[in-house]
């Protein structure tokens, strides 16, 4: 099978699963709701069930597949840029330099969301570019970049301690992510940001392609890495940003899934990028079902969930490394 028609066939499958797992999560929950009552919610049916279905389970499906691909997407980008395959952005700083400009942001202008999306993005951008200013490599950047991210964290755990900057949210949402509060308001956005950090990295599949390869192999195919690290820095902070405004930080969405499909051929970024977006939205949906359901009595934040699956392809990509050194 051609690489063209290998992703085409992943990417059509992640999407049919997304569909499959989106109808089965409409139906679980604290309150069963059989499918003939699914299909009626959405004919008007009965008011509650209309109400569950609509106003709370349909938002937050909506929105953890938009915000599981946007950190999916973000996930090669970022391996690309740093030219580092373990880096995520709950890993560096970029996810809690975007979970302390929505906090500050929250702080300057409460009651305005999209200042606190502004402040996300401000800080992540920063944080991204910043990391790009860095000479280290391997595995001095990684410790640089997680040690970066742990400051980032302890920060952001003090201040959301605060109720002015915490936003009415528990420390543990802001630090492993919560899709509780998702609502038709917080997925317009998310959607909106993410796209415009789409529309960015637009065309940049062969830059991306040739950075893979090394700066010296770049610069040879007439890649400027400095300036399309600035363009992926925007595009990596609006991926990121708006998500974990919203939601908190979810590490390891965007470090699993370009890993899950490097070893199914695909390398590519024209390939790897949508279908990396496609099983972050699983992922996290996956995730995000179960932090709902599993325990009746208290919601699990989603982050642990993911951590199960990312972790351990980490600990594989840290042995292959070693391997390789």
């Amino acid at each position: 099978m051609s690489l063209a028609n290998r992703s085409t066939v992943v990417f059509g499958g992640l999407c049919l699963a997304i569909v499959v797992v989106a109808v089965g999560a409409l139906t679980v929950g604290a309150t069963h709701i059989p499918l003939s009552e699914l299909i009626n919610s959405f004919r008007g049916g009965d008011h509650f069930i209309h109400q569950v279905v609509v106003d709370i389970r349909l938002p937050r499906i909506i929105a953890a597949v938009i915000a599981g691909a946007a950190l999916g997407a973000s996930g090669p980008l970022l391996q690309t840029m740093y030219v580092n395959p373990i880096v995520d952005a709950g890993l560096v700083p970029i996810g809690a330099g975007a979970a302390l400009g929505a906090a500050v942001g929250s702080a300057v202008a409460p009651g305005q969301p999209v200042i606190a999306c502004v402040g996300a993005v401000a800080f992540s951008a920063l944080a991204a570019f910043l990391l790009t200013r860095t000479r280290a490599t391997g595995t001095s950047f990684t410790l640089i970049g997680v040690a970066a991210g742990a400051v980032a964290t302890a920060a952001l755990g003090i201040l959301v301690s605060i109720p002015l900057f915490s936003r009415g949210r528990s420390v543990a949402s802001w630090l492993f992510g919560s899709l509780a509060l998702a609502d038709w308001h917080s997925v317009v956005i998310v959607t909106v940001t993410a796209s415009i950090g789409a529309l960015v990295l637009l065309g940049q599949s062969h830059r991306l392609d040739a950075a893979s390869l090394g700066s010296m192999s770049a610069t040879l195919l007439g890649v400027s890495l400095r300036d399309a690290r600035a363009r992926w820095s925007l595009a990596a902070a609006l991926l990121v940003s708006a998500a974990v405004a919203y939601f908190g930080i979810i590490a390891f969405v965007g470090l699993a899934v370009p890993h899950v499909l490097r070893s199914f051929g695909i390398h590519l970024h024209r390939a790897l990028l949508p279908c990396s977006a496609a099983a972050g939205g699983l992922l996290l949906l996956l995730a995000d079902t179960a932090a709902r359901t599993l325990m009746s009595a208290q919601e699990v934040p989603v982050g642990f969930f993911v951590t199960l699956v990312g972790a351990p392809i980490l600990v594989k990509v840290l042995m292959r490394v070693a391997a390789n050194d």
